[in-house]
């Protein structure tokens, strides 16, 4: 939503147990309606089911689809089609929901090809340490946009910028500009 500001798509929404070598739990009664209705909440107007039947061989036979490798009508299924009248009932709402947030952090896949190459540390995750900002504000229930540099900047009172290890003289300019205007960054190391 952040990198595209307009609704986006949900493409694989999980509706059974899946795995590999291990296997996750069944969604419980209504939970994969919570999950649509969720992800509906944070501004997407499309949620692909992931898969329609379970397959009975190959890589990912144990990851369960609607239906079961029978082919039966069964709960996951059940609770599809009650999410499909719904849908059909408030369906030009969908996609319309509007997300404000004041927080922002960015993201920069340059700087994570950077990191990739070059961590600096055998521990340092730039994913992993871009997450840990966007899981503290998410615990404390504050919105947060990911989004990369070239995002207007405006609209956010504050931008954390983890690990900038690459800046242009735009970029640079562009910063100040922002917190001329009000705005705050914080910075972290590199």
């Amino acid at each position: 939503r952040g990198l595209k500001d307009k609704p986006f798509y949900v493409m694989e929404q999980q509706t059974g147990p899946c795995g590999w070598g291990t296997m996750s739990e069944l969604p419980a009664p209504g939970q994969i309606r919570l999950w649509t209705y969720a992800s509906f909440a944070q501004g997407t107007d499309t949620v692909v089911y992931f898969r329609w039947r379970t397959s009975t061989s190959g890589t990912e036979q144990y990851w369960n689809g609607i239906l079961d490798a029978d082919g039966k009508e069964n709960r996951r299924f059940l609770d599809i089609k009650q999410i499909g009248k719904e849908v059909a009932l408030i369906g030009n709402e969908i996609g319309s929901i509007s997300i404000s947030s004041k927080v922002a952090i960015i993201k920069s896949y340059e700087y994570e090809w950077a990191f990739s190459i070059q961590p600096g540390s055998a521990k340092f995750d730039y994913n992993h340490f871009v997450e840990s900002y966007y899981s503290a504000f998410h615990k404390l229930g504050i919105n947060v946009d990911i989004i990369d540099t070239n995002h207007d900047f405006s609209n956010y009172r504050l931008i954390i910028a983890p690990t900038i290890v690459m800046v242009s003289n735009d970029l640079a300019k562009k910063f100040e500009n922002y917190v001329s205007s009000g705005g705050n960054i914080l910075f972290t190391f590199r």
